[in-house]
């Protein structure tokens, strides 16, 4: 068994490129930059047992100034054959408000794929 946790925090003070609610292109909203000051953690928990691998983890970050949010729950999986290579398999689930809380992307995925290690 494995345990795993990350905690991040920024902040700008006094900063010479201020988080504005104006943008200076069509392409880019405004608050381009939600996370700029803001936390997130990852904590998560992992089960090796010979050649399997499974993984659970959940990541959530929040801007304090534009209120975003997101989450994402990801569950992997992989096989080792040998020393060298191994298959995996994903799923997850995600959660992006952004900082009008009303424009939220929620979704699922899943993964697969192979794995080198030389």
């Amino acid at each position: 068994w494995s345990l795993f946790a990350s905690y991040l925090k920024t902040e700008t003070q006094n900063s010479d490129k201020p988080i504005s609610t104006q943008t200076s292109s069509k392409n880019k909203k405004a608050y381009f930059d939600d996370f700029r000051d803001s936390t997130a953690y990852n904590v998560g928990v992992s089960y090796e047992f010979a050649f399997f691998t499974s993984t659970l983890s959940y990541f959530d970050s929040y801007s304090k100034n534009t209120k975003a949010h997101n989450r994402i729950i990801n569950l992997h999986n992989s096989i080792k054959f040998d020393k060298n290579y191994a298959i995996y398999l994903g799923f997850a689930h995600t959660d992006f408000r952004s900082y009008d809380q009303e424009d939220s992307n929620k979704g699922f995925a899943t993964y697969a794929g192979i794995q080198f290690e030389f």
